[in-house]
């Protein structure tokens, strides 16, 4: 199965943080599973990095490089026809991240893990 990590379960994997459900993380552990991790989520944490938000162990880049092979996960660019999709998307809302990557989850076919269980109102399935 092809799943899309949201920025909070791929930021709380990478720290070692168990904040997430038993079925997130068993769906997020299993390597089985193709884990698919959105361009959208660097620049988030990296906005939260900048803002002071988030406190990581190592330089930014550095740690996202390390978190992406250490967790195995598969870069999911933003293409046009996702932005297309965003754009298209009612205002149930309002963070921009959060609409990208429900944008590429509809265009890509693939259930988000994410504990923001309101995403499932734009039609996308939501692993938690």
């Amino acid at each position: 199965m092809r799943v899309l990590l949201d920025s909070n379960v791929f930021f709380w994997a990478a720290t070692g943080e168990r904040r997430t459900s038993a079925t997130a993380r068993a769906v997020r552990g299993d390597l089985a599973n193709e884990r698919l991790l959105s361009s959208v989520t660097p620049w988030e944490l990296g906005t939260k990095f900048a803002q002071r938000k988030l406190t990581l162990p190592s330089d930014f880049p550095a740690f996202i490089r390390a978190a992406m092979s250490d967790l195995q996960v598969s870069e999911l660019p933003i293409s046009i026809a996702h932005a297309l999709r965003s754009a298209e998307l009612p205002p149930i809302h309002g963070d921009p991240f959060d609409r990208m990557l429900v944008a590429q989850a509809l265009v890509e076919r693939v259930p988000i893990v994410s504990s923001d269980r309101g995403l499932a109102a734009y039609g996308v399935e939501v692993i938690w």
